[in-house]
């Protein structure tokens, strides 16, 4: 069976989170593109109201996952209900545990108090986990586009948000989204296959 335009998707997304650190300075600090970024965002908003950075927040992302899984199960949809749970976490749970202590990037904000890992983003991971995991399990082209859009416009804002802090670099948001595009259309694809091989069955 050929592997789906979704899957190819996937393995250039996790490509490129794997490969992007490979351009960070050695002492893993910012790259060109990031202090670019950075001063063009930190020298335009005077300042970025910390609001902008509540989409990427536990509080915000659980309910609307839970929302959603259970409208999901009550459609009788269970294995998208699985992937709207299970994407998010499994790629939260990688990242915290997996490529953050294998990358080792550090970051040091004047807003916290201590060093802290720093890629991918652990704020971008969560808020492009959930919205990945929705347009995949959405039906019609106008749902997808309509969460697509409005994930967008939050998670610029978060971006914006975390860059501006000092929260984070560019670079780690870039892999933070690659990343959990990635983990989503694989969790999707893994919580879909039965289904997709009894559909094949009966058409045969």
């Amino acid at each position: 069976m050929r592997p789906s335009p979704a899957l190819a998707v996937a393995g250039v997304c996790l490509l490129v989170t794997l490969v992007l650190p490979a351009t960070f300075p050695p002492d893993g600090g910012p790259t060109g593109f990031d202090h670019s970024v950075t001063d063009w965002v930190q020298g335009t908003f005077h300042p970025i109201d910390r609001a902008f950075l509540q989409p990427s927040q536990t509080f915000v992302l659980l309910p609307v996952m839970l929302a959603g899984a259970a409208w999901l199960a009550w459609a009788r949809r269970p294995r998208s209900a699985a992937t709207v749970i299970a994407a998010p976490l499994v790629a939260l749970l990688l990242t915290e545990f997996v490529l953050k202590p294998a990358f080792g990037r550090h970051l040091t904000s004047p807003y916290v108090a201590h060093r802290f890992l720093d890629y991918p983003s652990g704020n971008t991971v969560a808020l492009a986990s959930v919205v990945t995991a929705f347009v995949l399990v959405a039906r019609t082209a106008w749902a997808r586009a309509v969460i697509l859009a409005v994930g967008c416009v939050c998670m610029l804002g978060v971006a914006a948000g975390l860059v501006w802090y000092s929260y984070h670099w560019p670079t780690d948001i870039v892999g933070g989204i690659c990343w959990s595009v990635a983990v989503a259309i694989v969790v999707n694809n893994l919580c879909t296959v039965p289904s997709i091989r009894r559909s094949e069955c009966r058409r045969s």
